[in-house]
């Protein structure tokens, strides 16, 4: 129940990623192409500033504090959450049935093919693992002990050919090659 437990709750960090990076964000979209009231008023805004600074009516450092509220304005503008609209819902249906289309997938495949129940098995501890460490030596002592069982296996004898030939034992080669 525990593997269950933590499983269920990796599952769901991974959705809330994937659901936020996907849901409400647009990369590489322009939100400048459509003007609105408040961001045509401070593109005036900036205008007049520019304007005042030119004419002198304003100074240089003026101009720049100006220039930086509005700026400030503007990423207020920006902040303001622009609720759900009729473009962004169906994305964050969509976003969001994918998500959980993944984790239902991901669950049930693990659930069908998984085995939680089995004990943990370290590497180190497998029967099935070869030795770290095998000579070319070892090895062909252990496919001579093979051939002496199946001396008829043909397959042995192919590979057993090139590693006397290594090993320069040339007469072993040809006798195996021979076989």
């Amino acid at each position: 129940m525990l593997f269950w437990s933590l499983a269920l709750v990796v599952t769901l960090i991974a959705c809330a990623a994937l659901y936020y990076a996907g849901a409400g964000r647009r990369v590489n979209a322009s939100t400048e192409a459509v003007d609105t009231p408040e961001i045509s008023h401070l593109k005036l805004q900036l205008r007049e500033i520019d304007a005042d600074a030119a004419s002198g009516r304003l100074a240089a450092a003026e101009a720049v504090a100006a220039k930086a509220e509005l700026a400030r304005e503007l990423l207020r503008l920006k902040q303001v959450p622009a609720g759900p609209t009729s473009e962004r819902l169906p994305r964050q249906l969509l976003v969001g049935a994918a998500v959980a289309a993944t984790a239902v997938l991901t669950i049930g495949v693990y659930a069908a093919l998984g085995r939680p129940e089995l004990p943990a098995a370290p590497l180190a501890s497998r029967a099935d693992l070869p030795p770290a460490e095998i000579t070319l030596e070892s090895a062909v002592a252990q496919i001579e002990l093979q051939l002496e069982k199946t001396p008829e296996d043909l397959r042995g004898w192919t590979v057993i050919a090139p590693a006397y030939m290594q090993l320069g034992r040339f007469a072993d080669a040809a006798k195996a090659l021979r076989r």
